[in-house]
């Protein structure tokens, strides 16, 4: 069982990230607010202990973009490590079908939209954990 989990850890560990956004994009327009809000109050919270002002500026939209922006970076953080451990050159494929397929199941999630700009954050996060992920790698 070690040696398979050894053999097989990178892919492992890309299907988890994907199964945690899939679980994310699956949440209602509500239960993604509360979760939203949530960070926004600690974000809040930080900063008021930080002196920095919080009234202005659009916290609750920018926590919402960080967070796609990060669980596809992480994403991106261990893609080219499953393919080249599944030596599958063909699973680069998936930079550009997860953000869509991502988008789709929340155009049919109850409260939640499809959206083209978050298409291009979670793909801009990807494409940035994988150029990180490669710089790290050499």
């Amino acid at each position: 069982m070690r040696q398979l989990f050894k053999r097989y850890k990178h892919t492992l560990l890309t299907l988890l990230v994907m199964t945690i956004i899939f679980a994310f994009s699956l949440q209602s327009g509500d239960d993604s607010s509360n979760q939203s809000g949530w960070i926004v109050q600690i974000v809040i919270t930080l900063f008021t202990f930080l002196h920095i002002p919080t009234t202005g500026y659009p916290l609750a939209f920018m926590v919402r973009k960080v967070a796609h922006f990060s669980e596809y970076f992480v994403l991106g953080l261990t893609m080219p490590f499953t393919i080249k451990e599944r030596q599958l050159p063909s699973l680069k494929y998936l930079v550009f079908i997860i953000p869509i397929l991502d988008e789709s199941i929340q155009y049919f999630t109850p409260g939640r939209v499809m959206s083209p700009i978050d298409m291009g954050i979670d793909s801009l996060g990807l494409l940035s954990g994988i150029c990180v992920s490669t710089f790290l790698k050499k």
